[in-house]
């Protein structure tokens, strides 16, 4: 390496202020698409079939329970009066824009509770539940029943 091109190579690499991260200046992952992953999801869940019931009452093509419905409805509209009326939308229109938007507002409320971006976790998580991956992220031991799915669903997000 000439002292040119040495020169060139270090000019390119950000300078560090003091004080400041070192994560600060490392470039970003690509964000995560949720709207993909929204479309992944419908695609493992019910093969986007709208009208599904699952086995424990979960509908839509995303396979919303009715406690989540509720949470991420009321969470969103920060008011506990919400909830009567977010329930009879859930036995009757649990499908086009609410059930997307509800299915956005989970995303979302994943994200913040496990502060990644991954959609392996993401999935591990709408399926297992925040308690359960928390536990697997921590020890580092995946329930193998939940494993199959995420990693289908990573794969069907990097591939489409």
């Amino acid at each position: 390496m000439t002292r040119r091109t040495f020169i060139a190579a270090v000019a390119a690499v950000p300078l560090l202020v003091r004080g400041q991260s070192v994560t600060a200046v490392i470039p970003e992952r690509p964000a995560l698409d949720v709207p993909k992953l929204l479309r992944c999801i419908a695609e493992i869940e019910t093969g986007n079939d709208d009208r599904k019931i699952g086995r424990r009452g979960e509908r839509s093509r995303y396979q919303l329970k009715l406690s989540t419905w509720v949470d991420r409805w009321t969470e969103h509209h920060d008011s506990h009066r919400w909830s009567t009326r977010v329930i009879p939308h859930y036995r009757t229109q649990c499908h086009g824009w609410y059930a997307q938007a509800c299915a956005e507002m989970q995303v979302a409320w994943l994200r913040r509770q496990l502060s990644t971006d991954s959609p392996y976790w993401l999935y591990f998580a709408w399926n297992a539940g925040i308690n359960r991956t928390k536990l697997a992220i921590r020890d580092s031991r995946v329930l193998w029943m939940y494993h199959g799915p995420a990693s289908r669903l990573q794969n069907l997000y990097y591939d489409a």
